[in-house]
């Protein structure tokens, strides 16, 4: 399989199915696997048949950057997605913040399973930050144009979207708002776990070749991608290493090669943020919900029923388990079902 059938295949499958495959599988995948894969989808399944589009011992990059939107998704900071209500039907609102990629397009197969007018916000490359709370105040004013004084606000946070979902709140309720916090395998503090973990497994200048190589892997075939670690390897800085990355992919991405450096640069800054994320004081009046993954980013981190939260909410929080990992959460029937029960009430 070459490169660019290999991106078609994969924006088809995004597009049309919303079945979100890394590249590894991409490659190696069969009809006969893509149509068990579907099977399991429909059934609502997937994580209790024990397949998983990624291997639930992988932790790494794969679990928190699924996967790679063009420009022109990047540049749309408000969507709207299909869910079982039609516009104009009566129904509550429901916002969507993404992982660390920033696309919401990962999440639209929970929405389609929503009785609720579900609106995702994506980072996307204009957003000035350099923290998690500057990523939440640059939301307020999408948020906010959307609510009226005495309505309630919901919102559904998946991996990194937690700790931008929860200061989110902290700034809505000092605006005189009430409402519902969920949360998909993800607290504020699991996720800047994670990803120090991920990152001090390893030298700076190790993660950055990851990285690039992470990327490249999306256009390029991975017997070729593992040949050039050697090149980045005597690229000292990152500024070098990124421009090797635009050098490399000019003839294997379907777009401006330009927007890999910006895009890799931006998906740095983001980690950076929340290796430094020092949460804000406070205690959420917001209702919080959490759906825990038993093989989630939080595996040996939360040790406490509330999983961690209780340092941030001024009432309880409701944790339920989901038997599976990650990456099969968010497309969960149960799962969906559970969101829907909450976001409904």
């Amino acid at each position: 399989m070459d490169s660019m059938t290999s991106v078609e295949i994969k924006q088809t499958l995004e597009r049309e199915f919303e079945i979100f495959l890394s590249p590894k599988d991409i490659r190696s995948m069969t009809l006969a696997r893509l149509t068990e894969i579907e099977q399991e989808k429909f059934e609502g399944q997937s994580s209790n048949t024990g397949s998983s589009s990624v291997s639930e011992q992988e932790a790494g990059l794969e679990q928190v950057l699924r996967l790679f939107g063009n420009l022109d998704e990047n540049t749309q900071k408000e969507i709207r997605l299909e869910s079982r209500l039609k516009e104009g039907q009566s129904g509550p609102k429901v916002f969507f913040l993404p992982g660390t990629e920033g696309f919401i397009k990962v999440m639209r197969g929970l929405a389609s399973r929503l009785d609720a007018h579900v609106i995702g916000f994506q980072y996307t490359m204009d957003i000035e930050f350099e923290t998690i709370q500057d990523l939440a105040k640059n939301l307020v004013p999408d948020v906010v144009k959307h609510l009226r004084k005495d309505d309630s606000f919901k919102i559904v946070a998946y991996s990194y979207g937690a700790p931008i979902g929860a200061e989110l709140c902290n700034i809505l309720e000092s605006m005189g708002y009430t409402g519902v916090l969920i949360c998909l395998d993800a607290t504020p503090l699991t996720v800047k776990s994670f990803i120090s973990r991920l990152i001090k497994s390893t030298s700076e200048h190790e993660l950055h070749i990851k990285m690039c190589l992470y990327i490249l892997n999306f256009f390029m075939p991975a017997d070729i991608v593992s040949k050039l670690q050697d090149q980045f390897e005597k690229c000292p800085t990152w500024d070098e290493k990124a421009e090797l990355l635009v050098e490399l992919s000019k003839t294997s991405v379907p777009f401006n090669s330009e927007y890999l450096r910006q895009y890799a640069n931006m998906v740095l800054k983001r980690l950076n943020a929340i290796i430094n994320y020092t949460p804000s004081t406070m205690k959420l009046k917001t209702k919080v919900k959490m759906i825990h993954a038993t093989r989630g980013i939080g595996v040996g981190e939360t040790k406490t029923e509330d999983c961690g939260w209780l340092q941030f909410c001024a009432t309880p929080v409701d944790v339920s388990i989901y038997e599976g990992n990650h990456i099969d959460i968010i497309d969960d029937q149960k799962v969906a079902e559970e969101v829907n029960s909450f976001v409904t009430q």
